[in-house]
């Protein structure tokens, strides 16, 4: 007697070895063509659809005046140096007196 298909389907061996290495080949081979069909999609675009030459002096010519200096340069202002006047003194305040504690007084008793 034959098993069903669905139970020889569940009997089926595990992945061997050699078909994971060729799955893994087949991936990137794949892989790679895809990539190369990617490139070559923006290259054609590139030919095919030129698109405006962006002008960029304007922004490089701004970026080229507010350059900063790559060696600081000591001004030739003197430093004013400024005093502080002290701060004024001020008086501790007092201390005022703990009062005394309370005495305990006795309770009354009750009848």
């Amino acid at each position: 007697m034959q098993p069903s298909p669905a139970l020889r389907q569940i009997q089926k061996p595990a992945t061997k070895p050699h078909e994971v290495g060729d799955n893994l080949n087949r991936a990137i081979v794949v892989s790679i063509f895809a990539h190369v069909g990617v490139l070559l999609f923006f290259i054609l675009r590139a030919v095919i659809y030129p698109s405006e030459p962006l002008r960029l002096e304007n922004a490089i010519r701004v970026d080229m005046v507010a350059l900063p200096d790559k060696s600081p340069k000591v001004s030739n202002v003197p430093v004013v140096e400024t005093k502080v006047p002290p701060a004024p003194e001020t008086k501790p305040e007092p201390v005022k007196p703990e009062p005394p504690a309370p005495q305990p007084v006795a309770k009354p008793e009750l009848p």
